[in-house]
């Protein structure tokens, strides 16, 4: 095998994954790309490799010692990998989807509950959200069967759903309080740090609607994707009607998930009045 041949065809296969990248980083940053990277246009790969701080070539990339350890981790499996008589810390096996299965799990935390796990492995999930069942009733009762592993009586007053993994975390609730950048934060808020970087998608599975929360001051609700049969929601379970979900709706609130679109639906929905009242760091 010529390994020159061979990197020199990766390295052209992911220039347009490196021009993407640059696009990114130039938009993040404002660092202009320089001179050489506008003449050459995004058509080397050392162009745009020196650009984004990466060796000049791919070869290069590959004998630092992140990109060895990291290529161990993926050929030979975690469990094959010591350090010691210590495992070294496990990776997921690449290729990894673009959704994580399960979310990390943060320092003590136990007993994680996955009340829709079953529906993901159906064939009709295309990824994105989590899928929901079309009774109301069905979720309720599936999300009965959580109880709190940081409560005494492991009794949940306000529970949660997260829409994007799909684990039940308590809101609102003194349980499961954090601390993120010195400041006393609920379940939901910690959660979505570690789930989703901060953005995340709720559901009340008690009072049936959605709250979209972003870093830790920002958010907003949105009424659920489960209507009565006069096409109305029921926020909060007030008037008792059968609710059944409506499909349009959240493939609505999964694309605005998809597109990275939850911190301009928050910004729409601002209202300084609202915002004023509710504490959102500590949903």
């Amino acid at each position: 095998m010529n390994c020159t041949k061979m990197f020199g065809r990766l390295e052209k296969d992911v220039l347009p994954f490196l021009r993407t990248a640059a696009l990114l980083f130039h938009e993040l940053t404002g660092i202009n790309p320089g001179r050489e990277l506008v003449q050459d246009g995004g058509r080397e790969y050392r162009t745009l490799a020196c650009y984004l701080g990466l060796p000049a070539s791919l070869s290069l990339l590959l004998e630092s010692p992140a990109a060895a350890t990291l290529l161990d981790l993926t050929l030979l499996g975690p469990s094959n990998l010591t350090a010691g008589d210590q495992p070294l810390r496990k990776y997921p096996l690449l290729p990894s989807s673009f959704r994580r299965s399960l979310p990390p799990v943060a320092q003590g935390a136990t007993k994680q509950y996955f009340p829709l796990g079953a529906l993901a492995g159906g064939a009709e999930w295309a990824g994105g959200l989590i899928p929901l069942p079309r009774d109301y009733t069905e979720l309720l009762h599936r999300a009965s069967e959580f109880s709190c592993p940081n409560s005494v009586t492991g009794e949940s007053k306000d529970p949660a759903l997260c829409l994007v993994c799909g684990v039940m975390v308590c809101s609102n609730s003194h349980c499961c309080e954090d601390t993120l950048e010195g400041q006393h934060v609920g379940g939901c808020t910690a959660h979505a740090r570690l789930c989703s970087a901060g953005t995340g998608i709720f559901l009340k599975t008690r009072d049936c609607y959605i709250f979209l929360l972003h870093k830790l001051y920002r958010g907003a609700i949105l009424p659920a994707p489960y209507l009565d049969e006069y096409g109305e929601t029921d926020q909060r379970l007030k008037r008792g009607n059968p609710l059944f979900l409506d499909q349009d709706r959240y493939s609505e609130i999964n694309r605005m998930w998809c597109r990275n679109e939850v911190p301009e639906k928050i910004a729409r929905k601002f209202d300084a009045d609202v915002v004023m009242l509710i504490n959102w760091q500590m949903f």
